[in-house]
């Protein structure tokens, strides 16, 4: 009998912001994307941040039909 442990490790870079994840956990990912949020400015420039807060906003289910 195996027995695997799957940990999932959350990377965060303080400088960018940037949140990267090992070992699934997209929908932490996700969460965390959205409780992040975006400012006026992402929304303005459709910056990297903008553009993983709908990514994440759509795999969540809290946009309907947008592609």
């Amino acid at each position: 009998m195996h027995t695997y442990c799957n940990n999932t490790c959350l990377f965060f870079e303080r400088t960018t912001g940037d949140i990267r994840c090992s070992n699934g956990g997209r929908s932490l990912i996700n969460r965390l994307f959205v409780f992040r949020g975006v400012g006026e400015e992402d929304i303005k420039l459709r910056n990297v941040r903008f553009q993983g807060y709908l990514s994440a906003m759509r795999e969540l289910g809290n946009i309907s039909g947008f592609r």
